[in-house]
């Protein structure tokens, strides 16, 4: 559905009008259609939506914005860059904006900004967003994918304390193996379930060492296949050795390195207050003008490495590559 820039306002007539008809101008346009790109030549940062006919409205700004970001930016424009056109003909916004040559379209009419502000806020989501509310308060969503809701997991709205089981600073909510025994934890479910193979009291998931037998789960591999549900870590029955308490013959104290991923959704809103538009005929004010609304992903990509001392280090990757340590244990400490 799309949503309606109204523009209702005390017009002065800049001609005169013999039946003294009141001028109002409706712009309408589509908020999830917002786009934005920056120029690096300029470091110039240009917001803009266009319907799906002729229109287009645009602000130019003095800034580099990429949309990855959780802080709000005000940032006070000259009303002399944001403009809205009306154009004789449909109009493509890739070949106007962000590119070396761009194309010129005939206007039918132009309205241009006399002072604003644009506000860009950003809501930073780790979430598919399955309600589509920006949110996942109640935590009912499973971030990450394992089988177990946010909420089973620990989560806790706004909260700096979150159940982090094995301890390597991921949250188990986002935390694809919430043991590190190298077996993730939707492979340690039974029908969506939890279980508890050794009865130990301590679900599979969060048991290091699933059949009781004393030796780490991680380790009841072969040199050649580290992988615990590897087909080749089974015994004769086909039952995995990390779950047969009897099977204690392939053991292999190794370090390893899981993969872990999630995904951030940025969802940055738009506004421009205060803003005034003038054509040759009319002028046009907004207290608060809502250009529009998109949405942009990353991926966060952790490395969690396990030695045979039980000592964990985690590795964020960076855009270029590099591998950045955000987490080690245990602790140095000072000694005196």
């Amino acid at each position: 559905m799309k949503t309606k820039f109204l523009l209702f306002t005390i017009i002065s007539l800049l001609i005169s009008c013999d039946d003294g008809d009141i001028v109002v101008s409706e712009f309408e346009f589509d908020t999830e259609d917002l786009d934005f790109c920056y120029t690096e030549e300029t470091n110039e940062t240009v917001f803009y939506n266009a319907n799906d006919t002729d229109e287009l409205i645009y602000a130019i700004t003095d800034i580099e914005f990429d949309g990855l970001s959780e802080n709000i930016e005000e940032i006070s424009v000259d009303g002399s860059n944001v403009f809205y056109k009306k154009y004789n003909e449909s109009i493509d916004t890739n070949l106007i904006f962000c590119n070396a040559i761009s194309t010129s379209y005939s206007t039918e009419d132009t309205f241009t900004g006399q002072s604003g502000t644009i506000y860009i806020s950003t809501i930073v989501v780790v979430d598919e967003d399955e309600e589509e509310d920006n949110n996942d308060i109640d935590g009912d969503n499973d971030l990450d994918n394992d089988g177990l809701s946010n909420v089973e997991e620990g989560y806790i709205a706004n909260s700096n304390e979150l159940q982090d089981s094995d301890q390597d600073s991921i949250p188990d909510y986002l935390d694809e193996d919430d043991d590190n025994d190298n077996v993730p934890t939707s492979q340690e479910l039974n029908a969506g379930e939890t279980q508890d193979t050794d009865g130990d009291g301590i679900d599979d998931h969060l048991d290091t060492d699933d059949d009781g037998d004393d030796i780490l789960t991680k380790y009841e591999v072969t040199e050649t296949y580290q992988d615990p549900t590897s087909i080749f870590n089974r015994n004769d029955d086909g039952v995995y050795y990390y779950l047969d308490a009897e099977s204690n013959t392939e053991v292999y104290e190794h370090e390893i390195s899981l993969a872990n991923t999630y995904t951030t959704y940025y969802y940055s809103i738009v506004n421009l207050t205060n803003l005034e538009l003038t054509n040759n005929n009319e002028s046009v004010t907004y207290n608060i003008l809502n250009l529009g609304t998109f949405t942009l992903n990353e991926d966060t990509d952790y490395q969690v490495v396990i030695d045979t001392d039980e000592n964990i280090t985690v590795y964020e990757e960076q855009v270029n590559g590099d591998m950045l340590i955000i987490y080690s244990s245990p602790l140095e400490t000072e000694t005196e």
